[in-house]
């Protein structure tokens, strides 16, 4: 929808043709107010962010599938295996910041997994008084 509107399409009942299933009403109402369209400057910006948008995008998938492949390759940790070994509330994504705040080697780091538990009572607490 965002693109459509770069190009020019002021046409509401098009504009809301391009919204997901479950946002169409909304967006119809939405696609009304834009009957007049946006400046050629706001086309620009908008084009602009959206590009943007996308290269974050392109480099996230990027990063992920380098992540992907090093934990496939370095891990036997349970937690990051298949779902049905997996612990609960440990997703893939939940399983990459793990990764990425402690790494794999956490002997190194950490004597215990008492120590380990405790840096992660200090990290939730600091999350906390930042609120």
């Amino acid at each position: 929808m965002l693109w459509a509107l770069v190009r020019g399409e002021t046409d509401p009942i098009k504009l809301a043709s391009l919204a997901k299933r479950d946002s169409k009403r909304r967006c119809r109402n939405c696609a009304a107010r834009c009957r007049d369209g946006l400046t050629v400057n706001q086309r620009f910006v908008l084009g602009e962010l959206l590009q943007r948008w996308e290269e974050l995008e392109k480099a996230d998938g990027r990063v992920t599938r380098e992540i992907d492949k090093y934990l496939k390759c370095a891990l036997s940790w349970p937690a990051f295996g298949n779902s049905s070994t997996a612990s609960p509330g440990i997703g893939p994504r939940v399983a990459e910041v793990v990764v990425a705040e402690i790494g794999v080697q956490m002997e190194a780091v950490f004597a215990s997994d008492a120590h380990l538990a405790s840096w992660g009572r200090y990290l939730s607490g600091q999350q906390r008084q930042r609120r």
